[in-house]
């Protein structure tokens, strides 16, 4: 049995998709023994952690992974989604700094993301459109993004408008449906974003 470091890797991505996810923690924890350094098991068992619901394991071991390689951008967007869908928006901005002042798809998602909890729902569409035009190594998180861009589209908020004290005008429950959006927003959280690093 070929138990090198990328093939425990390739199979544990493979286990994962399967939902077999007994299979996948035991290839991670494998592959993490051959290179404690390393931080992909690490990335990939909080995809899995995250995919069957164990949100504060997953944020452990984000966090861990990140510790080893704090440039690894894709880490830091899905630690602070988890952030996000979990109900900390000040965590998650805290978390997605980092990644707003470079040039990458990411940061046009975050930025995306940042601007539907402050309610500006015409920046939101921007950024995510950006990003997706910008995003050519993972489709899976491209379709996550577009199907967020639909539920932007229903939601019959439009851009804020004011009233004629000059407060911005919003809409009926925003916070119903920021939690709707948040919840999309997680979708494929996390196997298929392993590509983009």
């Amino acid at each position: 049995m070929n138990t090198t470091f990328d093939t425990l890797l390739e199979r544990a991505v493979a286990a994962s998709k399967d939902a077999r996810w007994g299979d996948a923690s035991a290839l991670l924890t494998e592959a993490g023994t051959l290179r404690p350094e390393a931080p992909e098991p690490r990335y990939l068992r909080a995809a899995n952690l995250a995919a069957i619901g164990d949100f504060h394991a997953a944020e452990a071991e984000f966090s861990a992974c990140l510790t080893l390689a704090p440039h690894l951008a894709i880490a830091r967007f899905q630690l602070g989604l988890l952030y996000m869908t979990n109900g900390q928006p000040d965590t998650a901005r805290t978390t997605w700094e980092p990644l707003l002042g470079m040039q990458h798809p990411l940061s046009a998602f975050a930025r995306g993301l940042l601007a539907i909890l402050n309610g500006d729902r015409a920046n939101a569409e921007c950024w995510i459109k950006q990003g997706i035009q910008a995003n050519h190594k993972n489709e899976p998180l491209n379709a996550d993004m577009a199907a967020l861009l639909e539920k932007l589209a229903r939601l019959d908020t439009g851009k804020l408008a004011a009233e004629p004290n000059g407060e911005p005008r919003g809409t009926a429950a925003p916070e119903q449906e920021d939690q709707a959006i948040e919840s999309d927003s997680s979708m494929h959280l996390l196997i298929a974003s392993y590509t983009q690093r």
